[in-house]
C-alpha cells in the first residue's frame, strides 16, 4: 500500500464521488469494481469517518454484489477493510470524525 501523508488532502466532495462510484459498481460484472476497490482501498485512511461508514453501509445492504464467486469475494473484501479502518479510528480513539462511535446502531441491525 502507498504511504500518505497523514495530513488530510481529500475534501468532503472527493469523497463522495467515492460513494457514486460505489454505488455505480455495485453488482457490476466488469473490471469497473475491482478497479474502484484498489484504488479507493490505498486511500482509506484519508478519508473522513461519515464516507466510510455510507460506503460500508451501501456495501453491507446492497443485496446482489454481482456473481457470487467472482464479484462478492471482492466486494466482502473491501467491506472488511473499510470495517478495520472505522475499528482502528475507534481504537485509537480518532473519533473526531462525526458518526464513527455513534453508529452502532445500524451495526446491531445489519448483524441481525
Amino acid at each position: 500500500m502507498t504511504e500518505y501523508s497523514k495530513e488530510k488532502f481529500i475534501s468532503d466532495d472527493f469523497g463522495m464521488i467515492f460513494i457514486c462510484a460505489i454505488r455505480y459498481c455495485i453488482g457490476r460484472q466488469t473490471y469497473m469494481p475491482r478497479l474502484i476497490q484498489r484504488q479507493i482501498r490505498e486511500l482509506l485512511p484519508q478519508l473522513d469517518g461519515g464516507t466510510l461508514i455510507v460506503m460500508r453501509n451501501d456495501i453491507k445492504t446492497a443485496g446482489y454484489w454481482g456473481d457470487e464467486r467472482i464479484d462478492k469475494p471482492g466486494w466482502m473484501r473491501f467491506l472488511a477493510d473499510i470495517e478495520a479502518e472505522l475499528e482502528n479510528r475507534c481504537r485509537c480513539g480518532n473519533d473526531n470524525d462525526q458518526g464513527v462511535r455513534n453508529n452502532e446502531d445500524f451495526n446491531q441491525k445489519t448483524a441481525e
